[in-house]
């Protein structure tokens, strides 16, 4: 092929948004679609190689695998083998055992379906997932596996009309399940195969339109838009945003403009061959596997990253992407290097390591993340694994909003209503171990707080969520008129409603600037509801928080012996939006009694997060453990101290 410069070029915006959407620099909130502009320089490239081929009449598949070999396995194989160390070291027994499921993911490219299956990419605990990013490459060799065998089939049993039209069929099928999928299955849309193939289709016709045309006009107008359309979304979309969906269209489209209408003689094609751009375009494979891991082991070592820690591990990221790129990806790929192997030896000696990286994997899956690890401090170990696991309640079948199950009651018949999100479902063990424990239910839904006719919007899934929402406390309130035996009701939630846009029940949606009226009038409409059913209502505050991941503060305390007290903070210290949380929680107190937890868990305004040996807190948001939730109970008689509160 005809070396392009712009290309690589390319490939810097690509790789540089990205990584600094890892590092968490918040004006690249949406750098992350820097892997759709991958997916269609990737679908171009190796389109045109086919293209080629095929019109030459020596298409090869052997040939077609071992030149992905080449690109992909060495650079891949050695990030990963360099990450086996510190994961051996720095990983709880939980996280390990998740990272053991990841080699067995990278080795046989289904790293997309296990990612899928364990957490969101924009969750918190993403973060701490140091081969996460290869889900792109699990989603292109799937890519590659398929197309291939499709090109070569159609190329041979049809027309090139009728295989234009086919893969125009293919790919629009894909991106209307990417929209609908961004909808209903947001975590399956943004992994999968099915919901990103059209990403690199649109590649893919870049190939084919420019070996028909021979290359089209160099136009700078649209060069320019191509750019604007990639750069816009970079520092304008966020994680909130339902993707890959139309909107992924900008970026997708923006690169296509770029490959089909830029070359060096336009403005665009200057700027992206210039030479620091095009330097960096070369290492931005080896910058991409090298960025995630840095990140992701420095935050488990660490914590929360400050601005000079970020810096050095972006520069950290080039260095070793410029001696991988050095001493790896190119010798593999010049036959005239010492390290370039043919084609036998080469397969045979990646399968060796691939075998290597999968038996690792499969040993720390059967061996539950090999706790043995610690030696004496094993035990206390699987404990604190233990207890920062996410706190259902009395069942993780809890979690199912409106359906009732056995497990989800302590007795047949309560008295007492635990009703509202993650945050009423933390005190389950509180309520299980007072000593005036009476007989309670627990209806929970994740972020559902417990305000009649009114859920949390959120831009990413829609509106589906919040109606489910309004759905599930109507059933709730439904449930109480239903069972007049029930004397208490208990509501707790972290009033996510204050930090976005909300819905009410007839569908209007109302503007950020009133969600905080509308949350607080809201929650009082449904306490006078309850009253009025003749319930005794007492509100539980959300435990103190700093806003600091507290379960992996602990964790690094447990595994790097640490003092006990490095992870307490003082109440003061809180975040804003934290106080702000308070201050609306006491507007409502002024007609509902309200438990404030962080009375009894900071005496005299500082708060331990190590009691007995375990912990008080277990993620970021401030959910309790299990455990401290019944120490709680039984040091404070929580259930008691409601009693005394309701009226």
């Amino acid at each position: 092929m005809h070396y392009r410069k712009e290309i690589d070029g390319l490939r810097t915006v690509a790789v540089l948004p990205v990584i600094f959407f890892h590092a968490g620099v918040s004006a690249f909130s949406g750098g992350y679609i820097g892997v759709d502009v991958f997916f269609v320089i990737s679908g171009y490239l190796i389109t045109s190689l086919l293209i080629r081929d095929l019109e030459q009449g020596r298409f090869s598949l052997l040939q077609f695998y071992e030149r992905r070999v080449r690109r992909i396995l060495p650079a891949l194989f050695l990030v990963v083998l360099c990450c086996l160390p510190f994961a051996w070291q720095w990983m709880l027994p939980s996280q390990y055992q998740d990272f053991s499921r990841s080699l067995v993911g990278v080795t046989l490219f289904i790293s997309n379906v296990l990612f899928w299956r364990e957490s969101g990419y924009f969750d918190d605990a993403a973060e701490q997932k140091p081969l996460l990013h290869t889900w792109s490459l699990a989603v292109e060799e799937q890519f590659y596996i398929l197309f291939p065998l499709l090109l070569w089939a159609l190329w041979r049993l049809g027309s090139r009309k009728g295989t234009v039209w086919v893969l125009a069929g293919l790919t629009l099928i894909s991106l209307l399940g990417a929209e609908f999928g961004s909808r209903v299955y947001p975590s399956a849309s943004f992994y999968l195969l099915p919901t990103r193939a059209w990403e690199l289709g649109c590649g893919v016709f870049c190939a084919l339109i420019l070996s028909r045309r021979q290359g089209l006009p160099p136009h700078d107008g649209l060069s320019g838009l191509g750019l604007a359309l990639i750069l816009i979304p970079v520092f304008v979309y966020d994680e909130n945003l339902r993707f890959p969906s139309v909107y992924a269209l900008a970026p997708v489209l923006g690169t296509a403009l770029i490959i089909l209408f830029c070359d060096p003689t336009t403005r665009v094609g200057r700027l992206l061959s210039l030479r620091w751009a095009v330097g960096i375009g070369l290492l931005s494979y080896s910058a991409y596997l090298w960025h995630q891991p840095l990140f992701a082991f420095a935050r488990l070592r660490l914590g929360d990253l400050e601005p000079v820690m970020t810096g050095a591990l972006i520069l950290s990221t080039f260095v070793l992407a410029y001696l991988s790129w050095r001493f790896v990806e190119r010798p593999f790929r010049n036959p005239r290097s010492r390290l370039f192997l043919r084609r036998s030896p080469l397969f045979v000696s990646m399968a060796l390591i691939g075998a290597v990286i999968l038996s690792v994997g499969i040993w720390g899956i059967q061996r539950q993340g090999a706790p043995e690890r610690f030696g004496a401090n094993a035990v206390a170990l699987a404990a604190l694994n233990t207890s920062l696991k996410i706190n259902y309640g009395l069942d993780e079948a809890c979690e199912d909003p409106g359906q009732s199950f056995p497990t989800c009651s302590t007795d047949p018949n309560p008295r007492m209503l635990l009703w509202g999100d993650s945050f009423a479902m933390h005190l389950a063990q509180a309520f299980q171990h007072s000593d005036s424990a009476l007989p309670f239910q627990q209806y929970t839904q994740t972020a559902c707080a417990p305000i009649l006719g009114l859920a949390v919007l959120k831009k990413k899934t829609g509106p589906a969520p919040a109606k489910g929402c309004i759905v599930f406390n109507d059933w709730v309130f439904d449930w109480l008129k239903q069972n007049p035996a029930i004397d208490y009701v208990v509501l707790s939630s972290a009033f996510t409603l204050l930090q976005d846009r909300t819905l009410q029940q007839d569908g209007t949606i109302q503007p950020q600037s009133q969600s905080a009226s509308l949350a607080t009038q809201g929650m009082l409409d449904t306490i006078r509801q309850v009253q009025a059913l003749g319930k005794k209502v007492v509100l539980i505050s959300p435990p103190p928080s700093n806003g600091k991941d507290i379960g992996r503060c602990l964790a690094r305390v447990a595994l790097l012996g640490w003092s006990k007290d490095r992870c307490d903070f003082i109440i003061a210290d809180s975040p804003l939006e934290i106080q702000h949380r308070r201050s609306v929680i006491e507007a409502i107190g002024q007609q509902v009694p309200v438990l404030w937890l962080d009375q009894l868990l900071c005496p005299e305004g500082r708060c331990g997060m190590q009691d007995n040996g375990f912990p008080v807190l277990r993620d970021k948001e401030g959910h309790l453990s299990r455990d401290a939730s019944a120490f709680i109970g039984r040091t404070y008689d929580l259930m008691g101290q409601v009693i005394t509160l309701a009226r």
